[in-house]
């Protein structure tokens, strides 16, 4: 019995130091100290070389490594981010110097190394693959992101979406799927600025056909590329998921007015205005859409 509770108290004390290593280290990062940083992991893993916790500090100490930050001058005097705006003899802006983070493709790419690493051993740390998509993001590089949202969807399905976070602890399913189509549409939305997002719309609609932000989403993507009938379909579908959504309403009348389908169009328009949850810029835009149908504007 001795040595059942002296075992206990061992493996008590073992976790706190585990949890110390991973506090130490994440305190060092904030304070860009990568080589103490660099130093507790390594003290981290030959403690606890299992403990999976390591995959997303040396993949963050990677990443944050991986930036470098310069000071750029510029011709243009009206850069947003400005430190501030040179003038030229006469007193009027010349130029301006701004701050620019660049990224360093050799260390960048061993963090990502890192955590498709800890994707094998733990393929059900969402909070791992979420980590690997939100580094494309902020590569901007579209492509791959797409990719490693759509395994996203695809290793839910595996698993039920039965997901693990941080501390490896699981996931309520529904707190998952939550936590899962939010970051997607966030992604999705960032795909439609700078990339062809159809593909994860199409993955995004075959695991969850009813979601109705992405149907929504990839009506509009429809719309845009003149396919404005089929676009119809999808958002006649959202709205029938979310009836009180305001900008699927909208979407509704603005295609059937370009379709020339007028009723259906005064229709679609009419509920943004009653819907409460319009914004009034949505809802000012809708009044002079139905305007515009009823010949006031002429």
């Amino acid at each position: 019995m001795k040595t059942f509770i002296l075992a206990l108290c061992l493996l008590s004390g073992f976790y706190a130091s585990a949890q110390d290593y991973e506090k130490q280290f994440y305190e060092l990062l904030e304070e860009k100290s990568y080589e103490r940083a660099d130093s507790i992991i390594k003290e981290w893993e030959a403690a606890d070389k299992n403990n999976p916790e390591i995959f997303p500090a040396r993949f963050n100490l990677l990443l944050w490594k991986s930036q470098n930050s310069i000071v750029v001058l510029d011709s243009n005097p009206d850069v947003e981010e400005s430190i501030w705006v040179l003038t030229d003899s006469a007193g009027k802006p010349a130029g301006s110097v701004y701050s620019s983070v660049t990224i360093n493709d050799s260390i960048y790419y061993e963090g990502i190394k890192v955590i498709d690493q800890g994707i094998e051993l733990f393929p059900d740390r969402l909070d791992f693959r979420l980590g690997k998509a939100a580094a494309y993001a902020y590569k901007e590089d579209w492509e791959k992101l797409s990719k490693t949202v759509i395994e996203i969807l695809e290793h839910g399905e595996k698993n039920r979406n039965a997901w693990i976070w941080t501390g490896n602890e699981p996931l309520d399913a529904k707190d998952a799927t939550t936590a899962v189509l939010e970051s997607i549409h966030e992604y999705e939305g960032q795909l439609i600025d700078n990339y062809n997002p159809m593909e994860l719309l199409d993955a995004n609609l075959k695991y969850y056909p009813d979601d109705h932000i992405a149907l929504n989403s990839k009506g509009a993507v429809l719309f845009l590329a003149g396919k404005s009938e089929e676009a119809l379909e999808y958002i006649e579908r959202a709205h029938k998921q979310t009836p009180e959504d305001p900008l699927v309403s909208y979407n509704i009348g603005y295609i059937n007015m370009e379709l020339g389908n007028k009723e259906k169009a005064l229709t679609g328009f009419q509920l943004v205005l009653d819907n409460e949850n319009a914004s009034e810029e949505m809802k000012r835009s809708a009044q002079e859409n139905i305007d515009i149908l009823n010949g006031k504007n002429k």
